[in-house]
C-alpha cells in the first residue's frame, strides 16, 4: 500500500514543530507522542505494520507528496520541524553530510598523502572525484576544499560535527 496524506492523517496528528502524535480509539494510545528512535537517531512510527520515518510523514502531511529524500537542513535527525525539512535527492543529501568520525584532518575531502608528504584536497561532483591539489599546509588544502564546496553548491553545514 502506498502511503498517502489522507492515510497518515487518519492515524496521526502533526504540528509545525515536527511533533507527531497517534490517533487511536484506545484512550491510552490517543494523543501519545511518537518518539521511538532507531539506532541512527531517526524518529519512526508504525502504520499498518510498516515502519516510517517521522520526518517523511511530517513532510508528506504539509506538502502532500514525498520526494526521494527528505533532508534535515540542520543535520539534527530528531528535528522534524517543517521549516527544517527540505526535499532532496541522493546527490544533494550527500552535500549536507556530517564529518565522519574517522576523519583525521578535521575537514571533508582533505587527507594527508603519505607518499607525497602533503595534504590532498578533493571533492566528489556528479559521481566523479576532482583532485583540487596537494598542499604543504593543511589550512590551504581546507581552503581549496571550501572554495570547491561553494562552487558546486554544497550546504554550509557540510562536514560540520
Amino acid at each position: 500500500m502506498d502511503i498517502t496524506k489522507e492515510n497518515i492523517n487518519e492515524h496521526f496528528s502533526f504540528n509545525v514543530s515536527g511533533e507527531v502524535r497517534k490517533k487511536s480509539k484506545l484512550a491510552r494510545w490517543d494523543g501519545k507522542k511518537v518518539e521511538s528512535k532507531n539506532a541512527h537517531g531517526y524518529i519512526r512510527a508504525k502504520l499498518n505494520g510498516k515502519t516510517y520515518y517521522a520526518h517523511r510523514l511530517v513532510f508528506l502531511h504539509y506538502h502532500g507528496y514525498l520526494p526521494k529524500i527528505v533532508d534535515h537542513f540542520d543535520q539534527d535527525k530528531s528535528n522534524n520541524a517543517i521549516s527544517n525539512l527540505v526535499p532532496s535527492d541522493y546527490q544533494h543529501n550527500a552535500r549536507n553530510a556530517k564529518l565522519y568520525s574517522t576523519n583525521t584532518s578535521g575537514a571533508v575531502g582533505v587527507g594527508f598523502d603519505e607518499s607525497r608528504q602533503k595534504w590532498k584536497a578533493s571533492i566528489m561532483v556528479n559521481q566523479k572525484t576532482k583532485n583540487l591539489g596537494y598542499f604543504a599546509d593543511k589550512g590551504k588544502a581546507i581552503t581549496a576544499r571550501k572554495k570547491a564546496e561553494h562552487k558546486y553548491g554544497f550546504a554550509k553545514l557540510h562536514g560540520a560535527n
